[in-house]
């Protein structure tokens, strides 16, 4: 049988398969044949194939039972390692659990053994950091506290017990806190005003020194830094030992977040420094003291040294700006300058108010209230390692170096207002002109408004004298205590500009006041009040004040050349003399010749001559016979003269800003109105330079008038009176003439007696020839009376002039030609020319004509003699 192939085999397989889905029988029978004939050959093919290799199956079976045995044992085997295994990992996890337990007690051991260590380096801590507190490195101590504050507040948050390791912790950065705060105190507040403090130590003496537990204790604290304390300490330099201190301060504080809250207990507490700083500086200046007693300019020394305290403070607080801005937000949240500010103007305004002796006053009053404080959340002023500092800082009362008052504004004014206004204290600015405006300036007004109406209320306050430096003269001395009230009024415009019209106000009721009291005097010495029989009251008013109040006679008396010359002296001089008035600088004139006076007095005798020497007597009453009048108008005219000229000086001499205050500003008229305050003044001056100047003139035209009051009777011959004698007239001429004479050299310079009483020959020549129209008759006798009394008159204004007064020689002249008959007369001045005026003549020919019997009697005989004249002199 073939062998069939497997491709053959399973081509028949195929064929098969084909075959049974066909649907033809006898297809299907015959592959089913030929399946069976392949299923045949298949199975003797197996058979022979058992038979070849039946002693490999066996052998195959014999293997395969091995194996299989081998197998069995080995699931046995492994069902043993897998029993085994179970138990291992059962006891495994046993073990598991334990080594666990013991792990996690040996992480618990470590742990507390941490924690223990932890606590141990918080307990030491106190060393590390007091160690670094008193060295002051704070940022070494900050970074002890804060290190243990993290292991408190985070590893050991959870641990109980720790409590009062935290409080201890706590007490410790208050510690911090205060000692961070006390060195910016001292930095910022205590050296400043330290550094001035040690400048006036410098100038003390060993004992003084010695003596004082203020300056032991500040020389002690500064002996190693005394040479640097105001250089160094205060430089600028970011790297100067402040700034690095500051620095150090602001950052040791922002790491606790506590920079706000120190900044304002610095501030807080820095007042209370500032005014025992100011305490201790007035001690100072008192063991400095020379005088007894401490006045206004001790006040001033002071406040220039506060200023210079508070200037160094304000460096130091400038330094401290410039390094808050370098920490951070900070810098926003404080306005450093602000705050300093604040703090010395309440000090400031506290040491004011002292000194001025007033109340403190409520913030709405004086500027904007305080701004409004932030409140501390923690405060450690009280605890134990402060105590000490703290107790330094209770509020003490400010010491005064002088005497309260309001008038020691004056010497301190001008420094404070230059310092607020150079940076920009409104606060204060408001205090001091508040205080200036509703207390000073009324206090002034008043206070001068007494003294005032106390110096012209005196009963000598016309009469009282005294001397003054450079002046030859003694004056006034209501006018010396007018113008010292106008001198302290105008040193406060000078000292006080912007108050320049208050206080000018001040100046011109002062003028005003005393002018009103000059006039009323004036007006008392010119004036003599009578009663009437029905009981009325009359004035009669003196010639020479009639005259120097009529302003036609007293204009043409002022041009003429001998009042020019006499009132020279009231003409004001360009002096650095603060003393200087115009009659202590007159200087000596000279001495002119008879001819130059007649021609100086020339016109002002026509003058008198003519309202006066046509009467034949004047009465009593319209002369100043009352020598302390005399004295009176002598001292007004000098003082008021001196007094005029001082205050348009020192009107001239204010500063510039209140010259144009003064200029500008306008006033009320009593009238309604308004006036220019600079007119007003000058109005009040004018007045009391006119009353001045009146009675200059008065006492020039009173000696005038003197004359004719004692001339002018001579006319009238009695026949009671020898005829060898001189007239009483003439005596008592010269003794009135000697007593003014005496009187005026008392209280005015010689110079300007001399040339009061230049002209008088003149004038007195003058009188002698007009009176002659008022003489009936010249006899021999009466004739030699007349020249004894012309001799008389020379002789006493000889002595009282010192020169020859020979225009009297004129008038002996005039009566001599009496010896003439009115034809030699006529005859003498065709010959010689004429000597005397047409008037003049008349008067001669006129008196020679009654003199001469048969002329006399004859009707126009005087007219033709006249006409004869003025024919002669007419050629």
């Amino acid at each position: 049988m073939t062998e069939l192939s497997s491709e053959e085999s399973f081509g028949i397989l195929i064929a098969a398969i084909k075959n049974a889905s066909s649907t033809s029988a006898d297809q299907q029978e015959f592959q089913k044949k030929k399946l069976k004939e392949g299923f045949e050959n298949s199975a003797k093919r197996v058979d022979e194939l058992l038979s070849r290799h039946q002693k490999d199956v066996s052998n195959s079976l014999k293997t395969f039972r091995a194996v299989s045995s081998e197998i069995t044992a080995c699931r046995q085997r492994i069902n043993s390692v897998k029993n085994a295994l179970a138990a291992s990992k059962v006891l495994l996890h046993c073990r598991r659990e334990d080594l666990k337990k013991l792990w996690i007690e040996n992480v618990e051991q470590k742990c507390v053994c941490n924690i223990l260590q932890q606590i141990e380096e918080i307990k030491q801590m106190d060393f590390v950091f007091k160690e670094a507190i008193s060295i002051g490195k704070y940022r070494s101590g900050v970074e002890v506290l804060k290190k243990a504050d993290i292991i408190l507040n985070g590893p050991l948050s959870a641990v109980e017990g720790l409590d009062q390791l935290r409080t201890h912790v706590v007490e410790l950065t208050g510690v911090l806190f205060e000692n961070i705060v006390h060195e910016l105190l001292e930095l910022l507040a205590v050296r400043p005003f330290d550094s001035q403090m040690l400048e006036l130590i410098k100038g003390m003496n060993v004992d003084t020194l010695n003596e004082s537990v203020l300056c032991i204790r500040l020389t002690e604290k500064y002996k190693d830094i005394e040479a640097s304390l105001s250089s160094t300490l205060l430089s600028s330099s970011q790297f100067s030992p402040i700034a690095s201190r500051i620095a150090e301060c602001l950052e040791s504080l922002a790491v606790f977040d506590q920079l706000m809250n120190a900044l304002d207990q610095v501030f807080n507490r820095s007042k209370t420094i500032y005014m025992k700083a100011i305490s201790d500086t007035v001690s100072l200046l008192r063991l400095l003291m020379k005088e007894p007693v401490a006045d206004s300019s001790h006040l001033a020394q002071l406040i220039q040294i506060v200023v210079l305290q508070i200037k160094k403070a304000h460096e130091a607080h400038q330094i401290l700006a410039s390094e808050l801005s370098k920490v951070g937000r900070y810098e926003k949240d404080i306005n450093v300058e602000k705050r300093f500010w604040e703090a010395v103007q309440e000090v400031l305004q506290t040491v004011v108010m002292k000194h001025l002796d007033i109340y403190e006053p409520d913030s709405e009053a004086y500027g904007a209230g305080e701004s409004t404080k932030i409140r501390s959340l923690f405060r450690f002023d009280g605890t134990n390692c402060v105590s000490s500092y703290s107790s330094r800082l209770t509020a003490q009362p400010i010491q005064t170096i002088c005497k309260p008052e309001p008038y020691n504004i004056i010497p301190i004014f001008r420094v404070l207002n230059d310092m607020e206004q150079r940076y920009g204290l409104t606060k204060f600015s408001n205090f001091l002109h508040t205080f200036v405006m509703s207390t000073f300036i009324q206090r002034v007004c008043d206070d001068t408004k007494m003294k005032t109406q106390t110096t012209i209320s005196r009963g000598d306050v016309w009469s009282a004298l005294s001397s003054t430096a450079a002046h030859n003269v003694k004056l006034l001395t209501s006018c010396l205590a007018i113008f010292e009230e106008c001198k302290q009024v105008g040193n406060l415009i000078s000292n006080m500009e912007q108050y320049a019209l208050q206080f000018a106000q001040i100046w011109l009721e002062i003028i005003s006041s005393y002018a009103s009291s000059a006039s009323e005097t004036y007006s008392n010495i010119t004036k003599l009040r009578s009663a009437t029989d029905d009981g009325s009251i009359v004035e009669h008013r003196k010639i020479s004040a009639a005259w120097a109040a009529d302003e036609d006679i007293s204009r043409t008396l002022r041009n003429l050349p001998q009042w020019i010359l006499l009132n020279q002296a009231s003409v004001p001089l360009l002096s650095f003399d603060p003393d200087a008035t115009p009659t202590g600088k007159m200087t000596s004139i000279v001495n002119d010749s008879d001819k130059e006076i007649k021609k100086r007095t020339e016109r002002e005798a026509e003058i008198l001559i003519d309202n006066l020497g046509k009467t034949k007597s004047i009465d009593r009453n319209e002369l100043i016979t009352d020598m302390e009048s005399f004295r009176s108008l002598i001292c007004m005219h000098e003082s008021l003269q001196w007094f005029v000229t001082k205050m348009k000086q020192m009107i001239s001499d204010v500063p510039k800003r209140a010259k144009e205050i003064l200029r500008t500003s306008s006033i009320s008229k009593l009238g309604g109105g308004e006036q220019n305050l600079l007119d007003a003044l000058n109005i009040e001056l004018n007045r009391l330079e006119e009353l001045s100047e009146i009675g200059l003139l008065m006492i020039h035209l009173e000696l005038r008038v003197h004359c004719f009051y004692y001339l002018l009777p001579l006319a009238q011959f009695k026949s009671s009176q020898p005829h060898d004698d001189i007239d009483k007239g003439v005596v008592e001429f010269g003794q009135d003439m000697v007593r003014i004479n005496q009187l005026l050299n008392n209280y005015i310079l010689p110079q300007k007696v001399r040339h009061l009483f230049e002209g008088l020959g003149y004038l007195c020549a003058s009188i002698f020839i007009h009176s002659s129209q008022h003489m009936t008759k010249l006899t021999e006798s009466n004739k030699k009376r007349v020249i004894r009394n012309i001799v008389g008159v020379q002789q006493h204004l000889c002595r009282l002039t010192g020169r020859r007064e020979s225009e009297l020689d004129r008038a002996k002249t005039f009566f001599d030609l009496l010896n003439k008959d009115p034809d030699q007369l006529l005859a003498m001045i065709m010959e010689r020319g004429a000597t005397f005026t047409f008037q003049e003549y008349t008067y001669l020919i006129a008196l020679a004509v009654r003199s001469d019997h048969s002329l006399s009697a004859q009707p126009g005989a005087l007219d033709a003699k006249i006409n004869q004249l003025r024919s002669i002199l007419s050629q």
